[in-house]
């Protein structure tokens, strides 16, 4: 089903540009200058507008309706492989099933999500700047992979507890005990729920936890990050660095000259269908982005179509995970 269509009326009419000019204390070419992006709008003036313009239902274009992604720092890579840029590819495509066009908001320009053409946000950043469009009145708003229910924030994820429990127990089945836990950020959700479902797959299996064998990449070489898990002596990898999990696998083999898995055995997360195509194919925990984006969508679309009054509960959604067994994991070297 395709977008909304038609303004809220006033007084039995629709909505206009005096209508909006009136309701938000502002001139007529003010508003006009709103609607057409000038930059010769002070921000609280312009703000102003887009709210009023909101509530009235007004939009310089009511035939063309757009879901905002809030990609923060987004940008092009020549592969195409990052996560954001996979995400936003994926969720273009299931937003055009419903006949919604794509704004692409990043983090200096978050008050475009205030015009009334925007009828829905998608988060993919997830600071304190995604909260504060909860202020903007009629705007569902869907955080992805991070939730925020706690802020009033509708939430759809994958499960990342999972995905570090599932990788660390298959190592264990194997018989190791030295496991690796490689990671590029120690600070957002994901990154501690993957590092908790670790540590309580060991706790599990009777394994104590050592911190010198976790890494966090994002502010350091992997090859120096790798080099210690090496000389502490793991013989098993949970390698979740995300868009950088090929270029670990590169310097182990390439550079480390360690063979996988006769030396070391690895765990990774999928982010692309080339880990099947390795020397040898890799052991994954499949997280499925389609998914992600089409439930995501489709929760959305629902939260757009039922209104303010139906969307009141926040709604939390957690995808299941799951191994892919392959041969990058055999037991430990004697």
């Amino acid at each position: 089903m395709s977008g909304k269509n038609s303004t809220s009326s006033v007084v039995g009419r629709e909505s206009s540009v005096a209508d909006v000019a009136m309701k938000a204390k502002v001139s007529a070419a003010t508003v006009s200058r709103v609607m057409n992006r000038r930059a010769d709008v002070r921000p609280e003036v312009r703000r102003r507008v887009l709210i009023a313009s909101r509530e009235l239902g007004f939009s310089r274009n009511q035939s063309l309706r757009s879901i905002a992604l809030i990609v923060g720092s987004y940008t092009h890579t020549p592969s195409g492989t990052s996560h954001v840029e996979s995400m936003v590819n994926l969720l273009t495509y299931q937003l055009a099933r419903h006949r919604y066009t794509v704004e692409l908001i990043g983090e200096d320009e978050m008050e475009r999500a205030y015009d009334a053409s925007v009828d829905g946000v998608l988060g993919l950043v997830f600071d304190e700047q995604l909260a504060k469009l909860r202020n903007i009145p009629n705007l569902p708003i869907i955080s992805l992979n991070a939730p925020m229910t706690e802020r009033g924030i509708h939430s759809v994820t994958i499960d990342h507890f999972r995905q570090g429990s599932l990788a660390t127990e298959h190592l264990i089945d194997f018989g190791h005990q030295r496991i690796g836990f490689l990671e590029r950020v120690s600070e957002n959700w994901g990154s501690r729920e993957r590092l908790a479902g670790y540590q309580h797959a060991l706790g599990e299996a009777g394994l104590e936890y050592d911190p010198q064998l976790v890494e966090f990449v994002a502010e350091q070489p992997l090859y120096e990050a790798l080099s210690r898990l090496l000389r502490r002596g793991v013989t098993g990898l949970v390698n979740l660095c995300g868009d950088d999990c090929l270029e670990v696998l590169h310097i182990l083999q390439n550079i480390l000259n360690r063979r996988i898995p006769e030396d070391l055995s690895v765990v990774s997360v999928e982010q692309l269908p080339v880990f099947q195509y390795l020397t040898p194919p890799h052991t994954i925990v499949h997280q499925s982005r389609d998914e992600l984006a089409r439930v995501a969508v489709d929760q959305l679309i629902h939260l757009i179509q039922e209104g303010p009054a139906e969307s009141a509960e926040v709604v939390d959604i957690t995808l299941p995970c799951r191994l892919i067994e392959r041969e990058s994991v055999a037991r430990p070297p004697a």
